[in-house]
């Protein structure tokens, strides 16, 4: 089901305009602003990673196999549909009033530190994903995200990284590349809530 939020909308469309102005200057710093290249324009993510062949965000060919569904997405800001898999409840709440990533605290407890976290890969998803009590339905949020720069990292993001108060200057987010590390997938965390739209809910039943 398509989501209506206008709200939401418009503080997306924003904060997107914002990642694609900030991330399109040339860099000093030789991180964000053109990446390690520092040419201007966020670092494509399919290029982060130092392997042999690129990896493109998985979701990129489901977009282009279904144009009537998933709108252009946004290169300058390297905008992306990502998955977040929650519960029905939860996804009813994140329509309603946008991502919470303040009842995350400091974010130690987890992987990647504090943020919204998305998949690319539905089994991945489906592991966030709570069923409702009463009619085992799970959800799943389809959502631009306006993912910017991202820090690229292949374990825990340790504590005086996220201490670091330039962290949120340098970078948008962080791409957790787990599939490089120990083969399984890849997380997207944003650090700004508006820099996510939740642009389809979708409710699921889990095969026994």
């Amino acid at each position: 089901q398509r989501v209506e939020a206008p709200v939401l909308w418009n503080q997306y469309s924003r904060c997107r305009r914002r990642v694609a102005l900030q991330r399109g200057r040339p860099s000093t710093t030789g991180a964000g602003g053109g990446g390690a290249g520092g040419v201007g324009g966020c670092t494509p993510i399919a290029r982060l990673a130092p392997a042999a062949e690129p990896r493109p965000v998985r979701t990129q060919a489901l977009c282009e196999a279904a144009p009537e569904l998933f709108g252009p997405c946004d290169e300058k800001s390297q905008e992306h549909y990502l998955f977040h898999g929650t519960s029905p409840a939860g996804a009813l709440g994140i329509i309603r009033d946008g991502f919470d990533i303040g009842r995350a605290g400091d974010g130690s407890h987890l992987l990647f530190g504090p943020g919204a976290y998305f998949a690319e890969c539905s089994s991945k998803f489906d592991e966030y994903a709570h069923p409702d009590e009463f009619s085992g339905l799970c959800a799943v949020l389809v959502c631009r995200v306006a993912c910017g720069e991202l820090l690229r990292v292949e374990k825990r993001l340790e504590q005086d990284v996220l201490r670091d108060p330039t962290l949120v200057d340098r970078y948008d987010g962080v791409l957790g590349d787990r599939e490089a590390c120990v083969g399984t997938y890849r997380e997207f965390v944003v650090f700004d809530q508006e820099q996510v739209y939740p642009e389809y809910i979708v409710f699921y039943d889990r095969q026994q």
